[in-house]
Formats: structure tokens, C-alpha cells, sequence
């Protein structure tokens, strides 16, 4: 527990610039996320969320699973909206950001 305290007391800085900046990209990432197209789902969008509906399809067409997984378990809890369908987009974005930073970042030191 010391050595948490010590760590979080001496990269307090970099620390909250990295929470700031991911709130910024979550937001910028969210913003106007359900009323991009006037709240209609184009048909890349239905066939995405028709891929994504059931175990057995994911299963059956493993192309993009994590993708499609992450959007089941969406439809599992409830979500089924068109802006929770672009939200899990959103998120992969985020992750796929964060991983390109670290590679650009161990490629160039």
C-alpha cells in the first residue's frame, strides 16, 4: 500500500493528464454519437448488429468476434440501441489509440 501512495505522490501529474486526456477522447468519441444520422441505423449497422446477435452467429463467422462479442453482451444486458451499437465502436477506437501510442512509443525509443 506504501509504495502505491509513494508511486501516485510522484507521477500525480502524468497521471491526471492521462485520466484528462481519455476523458477528452471519450467525449469527443461520444459526442453526438446517437444522432449522427437523424437516429436511423444505416444498413452497415443492422447487418452489424444482426452479426453480433446471437452466441451461435459470432461462433459461426469468427471474423471480428472480439468486436462482435463486446456488441452481444450490449444486447445481452439490454442496450439495443442504435448509440450503444456505435459506443462499443467508440471503444475499440479508444483501445486501438492506446495501443497504437504504446507501439509508436517502444518503436521510437
Amino acid at each position: 500500500m506504501k509504495r502505491i501512495k509513494e508511486f501516485l505522490q510522484a507521477h500525480y501529474a502524468e497521471i491526471l493528464l492521462v485520466l484528462a486526456g481519455l476523458t477528452l477522447l471519450f467525449l469527443l468519441l461520444g459526442f453526438r454519437l446517437g444522432s449522427l444520422t437523424f437516429g436511423n441505423a444505416a444498413d452497415v449497422e443492422v447487418a452489424s448488429k444482426q452479426a453480433g446477435s446471437s452466441w451461435y452467429a459470432i461462433i459461426d463467422n469468427p471474423l471480428n468476434a472480439p468486436y462482435k462479442a463486446m456488441q452481444r453482451l450490449a444486447l445481452y444486458t439490454g442496450l439495443d440501441g442504435i448509440t450503444i451499437m456505435r459506443a462499443v465502436s467508440a471503444v475499440w477506437a479508444v483501445g486501438a489509440i492506446i495501443l497504437f501510442y504504446l507501439v509508436a512509443r517502444q518503436w521510437h525509443s
